[in-house]
């Protein structure tokens, strides 16, 4: 968990809405396609099933219970496949996110590719919702700031003499 301790609670606020953010930036922008048997074209985002084989001949790199492996394509031929990971899936369902590192999946250890293009309709959708999000921020605090005491019967604001 990210130690929030020394930021004030408008801090966290903004941190929390940071990271909020640029995960819903991350999943939103992009959508999954059908499993297909033949690879997209190289550079595009595609999530790798891999099969009872792949488990066994990638369980000393990524693990043995391996399920997805998520990332960009940089190269592909007759026999294996090199992805910058971003996330691997278990077959427990459990994520892992991994920062683009390099890894060689053999063509025999692949189950099936599953192309994750980027998607104008979401993106268009959630820069409108996290617009939104701010605008309704800003028009709290604003309301917040300007507001003025309370008045009492006789024209005076309550609470002062």
């Amino acid at each position: 968990m990210l130690a929030t301790r020394g930021f004030s609670r408008n801090a966290r606020r903004v941190l929390t809405g940071i990271c909020f953010g640029s995960l819903a930036l991350n999943v939103g922008c992009y959508t999954y396609l059908p499993v297909q048997s033949q690879p997209p074209q190289v550079t595009e985002r595609v999530s790798l099933t891999i099969n009872d084989r792949g488990r066994v001949l990638l369980a000393d790199k990524i693990g043995p219970i391996l399920d997805r492996v998520e990332g960009r394509m940089i190269s592909i031929d007759s026999t294996n496949v090199v992805l910058s990971v971003t996330r691997v899936i278990n077959l427990r369902g459990v994520a892992s996110n991994w920062v683009g590192e390099e890894v060689t999946v053999p063509r025999e250890g692949i189950l099936g590719f599953q192309p994750r293009p980027f998607s104008k309709r979401k993106t268009v959708f959630l820069v409108g919702a996290i617009v939104g999000g701010i605008l309704a921020f800003a028009l709290s605090l604003s309301l917040a700031v300007s507001g003025s005491g309370v008045k009492d019967g006789d024209g005076g604001t309550s609470g002062q003499s």
